[in-house]
């Protein structure tokens, strides 16, 4: 089974060997199995649900025979047959939104996702607008590249985050204000292209229409409708994106920037818990398409996700090539080539029938 062994990207959805449970040529662990572990080497028990060594160990380890040059052989139970198709990973997003409306008018309380749940953007990059942006600054001669000014702007976000040792959240207001800074403008100047970044951003913002008419529909029939998003945009920005796409009920919109708390790391999820508790409320659905941040974060903390496919992810499951990844992602062209058709693609999350 040994071939060349070439640079790939690897998905989203891993599939690995829960619990440490295969087989494999001594050949395709190489960089495991030549190493010298110690005790000290893993963390003591008890082990966090995630992100601990054992974690990323175990989830290397199919990457790393397929890096050798070797396939990754799966167990299919229902046949008793081994199988290099991986595609039972997606196989519960197969289906239609439909069949599950019952079970999630089922809870009294349900809140979204924003971005890539409710709304999608144009062209599936959420960079772009930066991009665009940055075209125009480096015409101006404030940058020497678009591309330049995306780095600049993401490392000014990620200093603001560093200062704050990584606590609460950071609004883009002052990401601008750093930029200010490091680029010696006047803060007006700067202010001014935060806004144009966000009315470029707001300009691709579109609905994903079957989410948009699920949230109307719920708020229809009663229900509590919260909406939460990690975002460095603030409430009233959100709120505009979200009037947009057409989300026309009401709602409690938290987002990362204002409740300084974060769903990827969890703070929002423990705000989230305390608040249905506070409010008496005991069935509580969240949806939403990030894995960590929308499914894992509040499933560790017992709350009841329903986890719906990235437009990437659903493009990856449908076998079409691995696109718009590393460097593609800030070329324009690759952009326009790709961005809009797997946007169309994921505007429904469901594989279908």
């Amino acid at each position: 089974m040994a071939a060349e062994a070439r640079p790939r990207t690897y998905p989203e959805f891993l599939s690995y060997p829960a619990g440490g449970m295969f087989w494999s040529r001594p050949q395709a662990m190489q960089g495991v199995l030549d190493q010298s572990w110690t005790y000290e080497d893993f963390p003591e028990e008890p082990l966090p649900n995630d992100n601990s060594m054992l974690h990323a160990l175990e989830r290397v380890l199919g990457p790393l025979a397929e890096h050798h040059g070797f396939r990754q052989l799966f167990f299919y139970p229902p046949t008793g047959q081994f199988t290099t198709d991986n595609g039972y990973i997606t196989a519960s997003y197969h289906g239609r939104l439909e069949q599950h409306i019952a079970s999630i008018q089922a809870h009294a309380c349900i809140s979204f996702d924003v971005f890539d749940t409710l709304v999608r953007r144009e062209y599936t990059v959420p960079d772009y607008a930066k991009l665009k942006l940055g075209k125009t600054l480096a015409e101006q001669g404030f940058v020497p590249s678009a591309q330049a000014f995306v780095k600049l702007r993401n490392e000014a976000e990620s200093t603001l985050r560093q200062r704050a040792n990584f606590k609460g959240d950071v609004r883009i207001e002052a990401v601008y204000d750093e930029l200010a800074d490091q680029l010696d403008v006047a803060p007006d100047i700067a202010q001014e292209w935060m806004e144009l970044e966000y009315e470029l951003d707001l300009e691709m913002i579109q609905p994903k229409d079957e989410m948009v008419e699920l949230f109307n529909h719920l708020a229809a029939q009663g229900h509590i409708l919260w909406v939460i998003s990690d975002s460095y945009y603030n409430r009233e920005q959100v709120g505009l994106m979200l009037r947009k796409a057409g989300v026309a009920a009401a709602y409690r919109l938290m987002v990362s920037s204002e409740e300084q708390a974060r769903k990827d790391n969890g703070s929002m999820w423990v705000k989230v818990k305390q608040d249905l508790a506070n409010e008496g409320i005991d069935r509580h659905l969240h949806i939403g398409d990030n894995v960590v941040a929308d499914a894992q974060m509040p499933g560790d903390l017992g709350l009841t996700t329903f986890h719906i496919l990235h437009p990437m992810d659903k493009w990856a499951a449908l076998g079409f090539p691995a696109v718009l990844h590393g460097a593609d992602g800030l070329d324009e062209m690759e952009i326009l080539k790709w961005g809009r058709l797997i946007n169309e693609v994921g505007r429904n999350p469901f594989i279908g029938e």
